[in-house]
C-alpha cells in the first residue's frame, strides 16, 4: 500500500530536479460496517511526536526529550504536507518521517539508524481511504511493516487490516505480525535508503 506516499514522491522530486538543497544527510481482516456516506474532513497536519517514550513494535522505545534533534525538513504538495526530523544519541539515531494527506490517508515511517547512518530497520504505518460500494461508504485500509536489517537474513514482519471509523485510523492494528525473510536484502534496503534521502530533497508547494 505505497500509492499515497509514490504520487506524493513523484511530484514533489519533479520540482526538485532543477534545484540543488543542502543535504543534511550523509549516509554510507475483518471490515466493520458503516451506515453513512459523509466523507469526512480532517486537517491536513503531519503527526506531532511529544516529549514521550515512543515505542516502536519489535525495534525499542526512545525518549525523544532526551534525544539531541539533529535536523527537521518540511516538504508537501496538494493535499499532501510532510516533515521529517532526525534524532540523535551517542550510539544510534532515529529519523521520523510523518507525512499527511487529510483524510485521504497518511504515511509515517521510523527509520533506526547507526553512527554511519546506515539504517538498522525500518517501521512504516499507513492509512488509505477506499471509498466501498457495497455499504455506500469509506473504509480505511492500514498497513504496517517492520523490517529488520540487522541479521545476516533480513526479516520482514506485515500486519493489516480494514476500518470504517475514521478516529481509529492511527491506532495500532491489533493483530500479530506476519513473519517473512527478506528475498533480496541489499536491494530492499538500496530502495530504503533511497526512500530516505529522497525524502530529505523533497520540497514544499503551496500549490
Amino acid at each position: 500500500m505505497k500509492s499515497i506516499y509514490t504520487i506524493t514522491m513523484v511530484g514533489l522530486l519533479g520540482a526538485c530536479q532543477s534545484h540543488t538543497k543542502p543535504n543534511p544527510i550523509q549516509p554510507t481482516e475483518t471490515v466493520q460496517q458503516v451506515d453513512t456516506t459523509t466523507k469526512p474532513t480532517i486537517p491536513i497536519t503531519p503527526a506531532k511526536h511529544a516529549s514521550h517514550e515512543l515505542e516502536l513494535p519489535r525495534i525499542g522505545s526512545f525518549e525523544l526529550s532526551q534525544m539531541k534533534k539533529e535536523s527537521v525538513h518540511t516538504y508537501g504538495a496538494g493535499d499532501c504536507r510532510g516533515n521529517i526530523t532526525k534524532y540523535s544519541l551517542p550510539a544510534k539515531a532515529l529519523a521520523i518521517d510523518s507525512m499527511s494527506c487529510g483524510e485521504y490517508g497518511y504515511a509515517y515511517t521510523y527509520y533506526l539508524l547507526n553512527e554511519q547512518d546506515s539504517i538498522q530497520a525500518v517501521y512504516s504505518k499507513e492509512s488509505e481511504m477506499m471509498y466501498n460500494p457495497e455499504v455506500a461508504s469509506y473504509n480505511y485500509i492500514r498497513e504496517e511493516q517492520l523490517i529488520d536489517f540487522k541479521g545476516t537474513i533480513a526479516m520482514s514482519m506485515i500486519r493489516t487490516d480494514t476500518i470504517a471509523d475514521y478516529h481509529l485510523r492511527e491506532e495500532r492494528i491489533a493483530k500479530e505480525f506476519t513473519d517473512a525473510p527478506v528475498t533480496d536484502k541489499q536491494t530492499v534496503y538500496n530502495q530504503w535508503m533511497l526512500k530516505y534521502l529522497k525524502t530529505w530533497e523533497m520540497e514544499q508547494s503551496n500549490e
